[in-house]
């Protein structure tokens, strides 16, 4: 629920620019960085419909969670 809390408009379009930025310069790197969004999304709307999560999906998604705050902060913090 946390992970959900933070999925606002203002985490996306921080992301979104992160992705933007990172296209001429790493593009690469801006690729996974959107396949991490995408799935952060679809983990946020496919766990709200179920009971249970494992826990290697849900570290999975923490993980993923950081790596795109890294590449927002340019991998300052």
């Amino acid at each position: 629920s946390a992970l959900q809390a933070r999925t606002d408009p203002h985490f996306l379009f921080n992301s979104l620019n992160t992705v933007a930025s990172l296209i001429s310069e790493d593009p690469v790197l801006a690729e996974r960085t959107l396949e991490r969004l995408a799935d952060l999304f679809r983990y946020a709307l496919d766990s709200s419909q179920l009971r249970t999560v494992t826990l290697e999906r849900e570290l999975s998604m923490v993980t993923d969670y950081l790596e795109l705050q890294s590449a927002e902060t340019g991998g300052r913090g």
